[in-house]
């Protein structure tokens, strides 16, 4: 709480004989100094009433490109409506009368849900048990995805040139101590080039040791589940505890007692990921949010839809699936993605992030082809300013969450060493740069890439 000092002036200190000396020097000085403070205090009113004015200037200046670029962002989501009229006019998936459920099938839901809120209570307790071990610690144990490895040296001059070329030993753990214990536990978040990379995760594991989830596993694939080597897609938080239940010691315990599992994931930068999201439930009428898009512009539908909202950190976390975003997703996502996640890759350097997946997961096979890409019915740049202020602001966990991302990417990078990483990511682009596969030339550097400021 802020304290006001007063200062008291005695002043009976002052001899009544100096007052009366300069007494009219005083009063002569006090017409002089009245003039001049009306003089200064004109040209003050000038300067204020200039700046005003100014500052007026200003602010109607940015009224009107305001005013321009919604007008413009106006017009170009009626014409794109226009162009797709008829697709979007039939019925879609998501209004159909569902099928009839079987007793089956209905009981598989039920125990889905029951299973879904145990799940919950399992995650919120291993975070406030993890948060106790770190507070006993004299030390912060760091990000999980960079290792103690104090005798590790890049490699350099001949031996970097042939693990260039030849990347087999990648999946030998002597070789590649950065190489992963299984299972892989890969969170896709929606519209981070996720679909690009699933395909990798399926041409570089065995059919029956992988599995590719849409949405989390309902109660009855649980168990099946627990017999993958790599499980991708669209998942909560929490399924370990499930490999952890079948095989308690599959995976090597964590030397401070923290969360042992390969948990991997990519993120990308918040506002743009959001708009690619509404876009994409718009054009995929098969999609179960497609009608909450189709009756929404982007203005109002972040404020009714939970995927334009904190969604990466929802994931992340494993909590708070119908809510926008609290302090409690807030300390769960970045405690996760700092104590847990073992791989952070970045959406927009998405080359980058496969070259520097292959040294956790030993994939051989990383070339890729880009499927699932939303056809943008908008420009992202006719989005006006107050608008991706105003999702930037609403997705103010994701903002924080993706400037650690940023973070652990580059000390992965620099782990590894980025001399053999940047000669890595040559040689990937090199061999996959034209045909079917031609890689995108995302990032013409591996110096680290700058971060964004935290909320």
């Amino acid at each position: 709480m802020s304290q006001t000092t007063s200062i008291n002036i005695d002043n009976k200190e002052i001899s009544n004989n100096n007052n009366n000396n300069n007494n009219n020097n005083n009063n002569n000085n006090l017409i002089i100094n009245k003039n001049n403070e009306n003089i200064n205090n004109k040209k003050d009113d000038d300067e204020d009433s200039e700046d005003d004015e100014n500052d007026e200037d200003d602010e109607d200046d940015e009224k009107e490109s305001l005013r321009k670029q919604h007008q413009e962002f106006k017009e170009a989501e009626e014409k794109a409506n226009k162009d797709r009229s008829l697709p979007y006019s039939t019925r879609s998936y998501a209004t159909r009368k569902p099928k009839p459920k079987t007793e089956e099938q209905a009981e598989n839901e039920r125990l889905t849900l029951l299973e879904k809120e145990i799940l919950r209570g399992r995650v919120l307790k291993e975070f406030r048990d993890e948060v106790e071990i770190i507070k006993k610690l004299d030390f912060d144990p760091g990000y999980a995805s960079i290792l103690n490895l104090p005798d590790y040296k890049p490699p350099t001059g001949d031996e970097l040139v042939m693990k260039v070329k030849d990347t087999a030993w990648k999946l030998n753990k002597e070789e590649n101590p950065f190489y992963l214990p299984k299972p892989h536990i890969f969170i896709h978040v929606p519209k981070a080039a996720g679909s690009s990379l699933g395909g990798i995760f399926k041409r570089n594991e065995k059919r029956d040791k992988f599995a590719h989830h849409w949405k989390h596993p309902s109660y009855s694939e649980l168990e099946s589940t627990m017999t993958k080597d790599s499980i991708f897609g669209h998942i909560r938080y929490g399924l370990h505890f499930y490999f952890q239940q079948n095989d308690p010691t599959r995976v090597p315990e964590n030397p401070y007692g923290l969360n042992k599992y390969s948990y991997m994931t990519m993120l990308r930068e918040p506002v743009d990921r959001v708009i690619s999201n509404y876009y994409y439930h718009r054009q995929n009428r098969k999609d179960p949010f497609h009608d909450l898009a189709m009756n929404n512009n982007l203005t109002e539908w972040i404020k009714v839809a939970a995927a334009g909202n904190n969604e990466q950190a929802r994931m992340i976390c494993g909590m708070g699936w119908e809510d926008f975003g609290n302090q409690t997703i807030y300390d769960m996502a970045l405690h996760h993605l700092k104590y847990t996640f073992k791989f952070v890759g970045i959406t927009e350097h998405f080359t980058e992030s496969l070259v520097l997946l292959s040294h956790y997961s030993g994939f051989q096979n990383i070339r890729y082809s880009k499927i699932n890409t939303g056809r943008q019915r908008v420009s992202v740049d006719k989005i006006p300013d107050d608008l991706r202020k105003e999702i930037e602001d609403r997705n103010w966990i994701d903002v924080a969450l993706y400037k650690m991302a940023l973070d652990i990417y580059n000390k992965q990078i620099d782990q590894i060493g980025r001399e053999f990483f940047e000669q890595e990511v040559a040689a990937y682009k090199d061999r996959y740069l034209s045909g079917k596969y031609k890689v995108p030339n995302i990032l013409q550097t591996t110096k680290p890439v700058e971060q964004t400021q935290s909320p």
